[in-house]
C-alpha cells in the first residue's frame, strides 16, 4: 500500500517539475529586461519569477530524489517476495521454474537434415572441426588454423606482387605514352622547313 502511494507522489512530482522547467525563461531572456520590457508589472515582479521558480524547481528536485530513493529501499527490502513482484530474468533462468512450457515438444520436427549426417543423395564426407575423418585421424584444429592462417598470408603476398607488377606496367605504358606525345608537340613546334 505504502508502495503504491510513493509511486502515485513520484509520478505527480515528475509531472510538476517537467512543468516548471518548461515554463522557466532561459539566461537570454534577462537582455530583453534591460531594455524595458515590462517586466516590472508580472506578479512576482521583475526578477521574482526567476527565483520563485528556481527555489520551486530546486524543492522539486529534492522530493523527486528522496521519494525515488524510498521506492528503491522498498523494493529492495520487501518481506514478502511472492506478492505483487517482478522476477528478474536471471533469477528465472538460474531459478527452477521452466521457461519453456509443458506442451512445447523437446524436439521439432525438420526437413533439414542434421550436420553430422550427409545431405541425400551427396557423395562429399562431412569432415566438421573437432570431428575425426574418415581415416579416423582426429582433426588437429590449432594446425588447421596455422596453414588457414599461412594460405592466407601466402595469397595476400601474391596478390601484393600482382599489383606491383600491375603498377610498373602502367607507369611504362603511362611514360612511353607521355614521351610519344611529347615527340609529337616537339614535330609540330618545329616546322620542317627553317631557313639555317
Amino acid at each position: 500500500m505504502f508502495y503504491s502511494i510513493l509511486l502515485v507522489i513520484e509520478v505527480i512530482l515528475a509531472l510538476v517539475l517537467i512543468g516548471l522547467v518548461l515554463i522557466q525563461q532561459g539566461k537570454g531572456a534577462d537582455a530583453g529586461a534591460a531594455f524595458g520590457s515590462g517586466a516590472s508589472g508580472t506578479v512576482f515582479g521583475a526578477s521574482g519569477a526567476g527565483n520563485f521558480l528556481t527555489r520551486m524547481t530546486a524543492v522539486l528536485a529534492f522530493l523527486f530524489m528522496v521519494n525515488s530513493l524510498g521506492l528503491a529501499y522498498i523494493i529492495a527490502h520487501r518481506e514478502d517476495p511472492t506478492t505483487n513482484t517482478i522476477e528478474s530474468v536471471i533469477d528465472t533462468v538460474d531459478g527452477n521454474s521452466s521457461i519453456v512450457p509443458a506442451d512445447v515438444p523437446a524436439t521439432i520436427p525438420s526437413d533439414v537434415p542434421a550436420a553430422d549426417t550427409p545431405a541425400p543423395g551427396s557423395d562429399v564426407p562431412i569432415d566438421l572441426p573437432g570431428s575425426e575423418a574418415d581415416s579416423g585421424v582426429p582433426v588437429d584444429i590449432p594446425s588447421a588454423v596455422d596453414s588457414g592462417q599461412e594460405a592466407l598470408t601466402n595469397a595476400v603476398d601474391d596478390l601484393k606482387d600482382k599489383a606491383s607488377e600491375t603498377k610498373n606496367e602502367l607507369v611504362d605504358k603511362v611514360g612511353a605514352k607521355k614521351e610519344a606525345l611529347v615527340d609529337k608537340a616537339v614535330e609540330q613546334v618545329q616546322p620542317a622547313d627553317v631557313p639555317e
